[in-house]
């Protein structure tokens, strides 16, 4: 054992030696990183939840403390300086938001959530780098308005005029027209395009979120070279029609969703029809479902009409949405209103900003402070939600209770034809007559032989066959069990999903004074946002719930927030960046368009010319000569833009966790591609999960398929892997994922037993699919493989010189080579 302990310790460092001698990993967040992720996740917090009290435009700052500059938190209040850089324990400001001190307690009126916690902590534990200047950043929203004070993203889409521009024969769609003509105005121009086979990775990972195989590569160069833009047009067209697109775009909406498989909270048990929900987003990317039905049908899905069975369990399932959030259960009833509060707010946090990106959740206690979102509002919204049943598991906390409140899948949907609930609902019936009747059977029996035992008691006679049970008796018996059985073979397990349905009966709404679910004020009738108005109005009738309205609201063509968001949201995952930044929040505290009149144009084209195509409108983008751009860095442009915000290059973009550990599994030829049926949290049925039941999970048949698949899990690691690369919380809508770059990744990525894995199956596949192969010929075949390129000479000559010099067989050899591979920088990055 000692041996194979040293010979691994040896294994793993002479492997660590190799990637510093082949290809230079990024070590550690540069500072630059540190900014952005100060400007995206941290600097909103503040904004939102602190500057009402703690900035120069609140006057007179409680404590002394100013929060809008860096000087004010380096200099602190009256109790000394607010941040300790990299020491969160000694930090006044964390132990404030933490509740730590019961006389210190920010903000007073509603706790920050664990998700703002969490990048408040890391912020400080990476050094508090706030790139602000020592001036003052005052709360002027003014820039958010428009000329007749109405919030930007409230404002009407009007079509903009497409840019008349100077190098016109430079673009190549009007998406480029818009960004060129701001390009110029700021004195910027753009770089060259992307070399090819970058270019054909990044549609790759973008659109399926795989790499590009060899037969790829080899196939693209030979188009590219006869026709760039048709080469690259057919790459676009099939990617968009695998049906891996669905599973790399299903996913992204699946992080808006919050969704898991596990209800998480206090009593965290398993979800096992939470599967249908995701297979369902993932046949609505592929098949080309318009975004306004896809956004209705999770609404209300169950109200629409259907035009056949397979459309109305789609709607069903849909509602998913509504139902997969987490949920804290009661043990009382008492508990029921209180509990019922946070589940509605909770739905109303999950629409508002997954679909129209605002925070209307901050309007529960009192009317919104930045945005104009009365309690009002808040309160209409929750009526709809109030008058709208969740069904998605057990709703009482003590597994022990689960069967004394009605079987746990009344509190599903049953999704099975009519016919099959009705045969079922029959077959029921009669097995529970003949059960019925066979009880009645057997207590006759018993009784007979009770009396007959009696009577033998007091005879000293030697008991006769005829005092057994009568043969008419056993013989009715033995026929009626014989029917119960062939009955109990017949009965088919009927098909469950997690979804809403309206209530039985319609109660009225009330604002909860101060949030508090006990303390009630003025009646409001159900309804939307009363900021955005329709030119045809939409009302709720006194007998529905409003879901049904909602969703008709929501998806109109004249809600200027929807398409802007949705259209956003898309541009983010394929630049890295949306052209609003903070893609969960068009309000006021959120970050202003970079391109404001590129933002109209699309969302007005994705709702009245491409008829909410969400494929259309990603060929449109990745076609563009913005998108083709390279990431090389022109030192002028870069003074005068380094963050690259108006897009005079491209951004080099880690890969997210799905895609990285999906790429490790093809190197090695052994991702399984084909779609997965159910989960593996679908035969625990509902159970509380525990250690155990989570290895269990995680260690099922399915870690070899895509990582989509893996079931995530609430208050769990849903996959070791998968975490350290930056997973989010699926307990929350999280719209733009972090994507950090810590040396601890490098650990990963050296000790993992998924890339040890890959890395010797690679070994394998290069060995003998290049058995005639020279070894400069198995090079350019790895690098092929893993970048999806040739190696250049030098990287030729290194890659010989390390493979001479690690002991071991050829396969050890190639093993570290393959892994070393997989470790660099080139392989989790898009250039």
């Amino acid at each position: 054992m000692n041996m194979v302990r040293a010979a691994g310790w040896f294994l793993a460092h002479v492997v660590w030696a190799i990637v510093l001698l082949v290809i230079s990993p990024v070590w550690g967040a540069d500072n630059e990183a540190l900014e952005r992720q100060f400007v995206d996740q941290v600097l909103p917090i503040l904004r939102e939840r602190c500057f009402d009290c703690h900035s120069h435009a609140a006057g007179e700052a409680s404590g002394g403390l100013i929060l809008d500059s860096r000087t004010g938190w380096e200099v602190g209040g009256v109790s000394g300086p607010a941040i300790v850089p990299g020491t969160p324990s000694e930090s006044l400001l964390l132990k404030a938001v933490r509740y730590e001190d019961p006389d210190l307690k920010m903000p007073p009126d509603e706790r920050l959530s664990a998700n703002e916690l969490k990048y408040i902590e890391k912020w400080i534990e990476q050094g508090a780098v706030d790139p602000r200047a020592s001036a003052i950043e005052s709360v002027d929203h003014s820039a958010s308005s428009s000329s007749d004070g109405v919030l930007w993203s409230l404002a009407p889409i009007v079509q903009p005029v497409v840019p008349g521009l100077r190098s016109i024969g430079w673009s190549r769609a009007e998406i480029d027209r818009f960004i060129l003509a701001e390009l110029q105005r700021k004195g910027l121009k753009p770089v060259d395009d992307a070399e090819r086979l970058r270019l054909l990775r990044r549609l790759h990972f973008d659109l399926v979120g795989l790499p590009p195989t060899v037969s790829d590569i080899t196939a693209f160069e030979s188009r590219f070279k006869v026709d760039r833009a048709r080469a690259v047009e057919e790459v676009v067209d099939r990617l968009l029609l695998s049906t891996h697109f669905g599973e790399r775009w299903g996913r992204h909406w699946l992080d808006v969703a919050r969704y898991a498989e596990s209800n998480g909270m206090a009593w965290n048990m398993t979800l096992p029809h939470a599967w249908r929900y995701r297979d369902y987003v993932i046949r609505a990317f592929n098949s080309g479902k318009p975004f306004n039905r896809f956004l209705m049908e999770q609404l209300a899905g169950d109200l629409l009409p259907s035009q056949c069975e397979e459309e109305r369990v789609e709607g069903i399932v849909a509602t998913g949405f509504l139902a997969l959030g987490p949920k804290t259960l009661y043990e009382k009833e008492s508990e029921i209103p209180r509990e019922r509060c946070e589940w509605v707010d909770e739905q109303i946090n999950t629409v508002s900003k997954a679909m129209l990106g605002l925070t209307v959740g901050c309007a529960r206690c009192h009317d919104h402070k930045f945005d104009p979102i009365p309690t009002r509002d808040y309160y209409a919204l929750a009526g709809i939600f109030f008058n709208t049943q969740i069904l998605s598991g057990p709703k009482v906390g003590k597994p022990a209770e689960w069967k004394k409140a009605g079987s746990v899948e009344s509190e599903s949907i049953p999704i099975s034809s009519a016919q099959e609930i009705f045969q079922a609902r029959q077959l029921q019936e009669n097995i529970s007559e003949l059960g019925a009747q066979l009880d009645q059977l057997n207590k006759r029996k018993k009784a007979e032989e009770k009396s007959q035992v009696a009577g033998q008691e007091g005879s000293s006679s030697i008991p006769r066959a005829d005092n057994a049970p009568s043969q008419n008796l056993l013989q009715e018996i033995e026929s009626v069990q014989a029917q119960l059985d062939s009955l109990n073979k017949q009965a088919n397990p009927l098909e469950y999903a997690f979804g809403v349905q309206d209530a039985q009966a319609m109660e009225p709404s009330f604002i909860r004074l101060r949030g508090l679910w006990n303390q009630l004020g003025d009646e409001v009738p159900r309804g939307f946002l009363s900021s955005l108005k329709m030119s045809d109005e939409i009302k709720i009738p006194e007998q529905a719930s409003g879901r049904l309205q909602l969703a008709q609201w929501i998806s109109h063509s004249q809600n200027p927030l929807t398409p802007r968001v949705a259209v956003n949201r898309m541009w983010h995952h394929l630049f890295g960046r949306g052209l609003v930044e903070t893609v969960d929040n068009f309000g006021s505290s959120g970050a202003l368009p970079s391109h404001p009149e590129l933002l109209d144009y699309l969302a007005d084209r994705f709702v009245h010319e491409l008829d909410w195509s969400v494929k259309k409108l990603i060929r449109e983008i990745v076609l563009s000569r913005t998108y083709q751009l390279s990431t090389a860095v022109d030192a002028a442009d870069y003074q005068i833009d380094p963050e690259n915000r108006l897009l005079w290059r491209s951004s080099p973009r880690r890969l997210d966790a799905e895609a990285l550990r999906d790429s490790i599994l093809m190197a090695g030829g052994l991702l399984d591609t084909s779609p997965v049926q159910g989960s593996a949290v679908s035969a625990l049925k509902y159970t509380m999960l525990t250690p155990g039941l989570v290895e269990k999970i995680h260690g099922s048949s399915q870690r070899l398929h895509r990582s989509v698949y893996i079931a995530p899990l609430r208050g769990q690691d849903t996959d070791d892997f998968l975490i350290a690369f930056d997973f989010p919380d699926p307990g929350v809508v999280i719209g733009d994922r972090e994507s950090t770059t810590v040396p601890s990744q490098s650990l990963v990525l050296m000790n993992s037993p998924l890339v040890e894995e890959s890395a010797r199956a690679m070994a394998v596949r290069l060995l003998s699919d290049g058995s005639s192969m020279d070894q400069v010929k198995l090079v350019e075949l790895a690098h092929k493989i893993a970048l999806g390129r040739l190696p250049s000479p030098a990287e030729i000559d290194r890659a010989q010189a390390a493979l001479q010099q690690f002991p071991g067989n050829q396969l050890q050899r190639w093993t570290a080579y393959c892994q070393a591979l997989m470790m660099s920088t080139e392989f989790r990055y898009l250039y």
